[in-house]
């Protein structure tokens, strides 16, 4: 979190957006990208596929990402990703 804050701080006072990859951990960055301190509209990478592991999704309207308005960081993890996705053998789930 630190190293996000200088970093959006040095691009803000030079007018420059900053816009993280949001690999699998789009959820947390959403909310990252939300404490800019840009002038300008922050940017951040949208994979519509990860919010099929979400319990409260990011949606996407007319090119702007509305955050989850549920308390939290929107990280939960919906339990039927973790059903079809997790490894088996790994975690929580037994194999078969």
């Amino acid at each position: 979190m630190t190293e996000w804050l200088q970093v959006t701080r040095l691009a803000a006072a030079r007018g420059l957006r900053v816009a993280p990859h949001a690999g699998d951990m789009m959820q947390l960055h959403q909310h990252l990208v939300g404490v800019g301190l840009s002038a300008v509209p922050p940017l951040v990478e949208f994979i519509p596929w990860t919010q099929d592991a979400y319990a409260e999704r990011s949606v996407v309207r007319e090119g702007y990402l509305q955050r989850p308005q549920a308390p939290g960081a929107s990280t939960t993890v919906d339990p039927r990703a973790r059903h079809d996705w997790q490894l088996r053998g790994v975690g929580a789930l037994r194999a078969r």
